[in-house]
């Protein structure tokens, strides 16, 4: 998944269908004004996730969600745990 053009995306995880087939996406050139949709993925809270390099894990298991490269605007995927806005989560059950 990548945006070579500079404009508000919303890189969305998972299936809203059915079961996640627990396969990783690559995600390039996120930056800011950029959305992170885990809603699919039934993960309600930053606390549910983590950080490890250049991937973003489940917590609870290491799982890996995506891997992120060529981030935009100076961003990291720690800064992007911490953006207001930035990760669209699931509704808490």
């Amino acid at each position: 998944i990548g945006d070579k053009y500079s404009k508000e995306t919303t890189f969305e995880l998972g299936n809203r269908d059915d079961a996640w087939d627990q396969v990783a996406d690559i995600i390039q050139g996120f930056g800011t004004g950029d959305k992170l949709d885990l809603s699919a993925l039934g993960i309600s809270a930053v606390e549910d996730i983590q950080v490890s390099g250049n991937e973003l894990q489940v917590a609870a298991d290491n799982t890996v969600i995506a891997e992120f490269s060529n981030f935009n605007d100076s961003l990291t995927l720690d800064q992007l745990l911490t953006e207001e806005g930035a990760i669209i989560y699931a509704s808490a059950s």
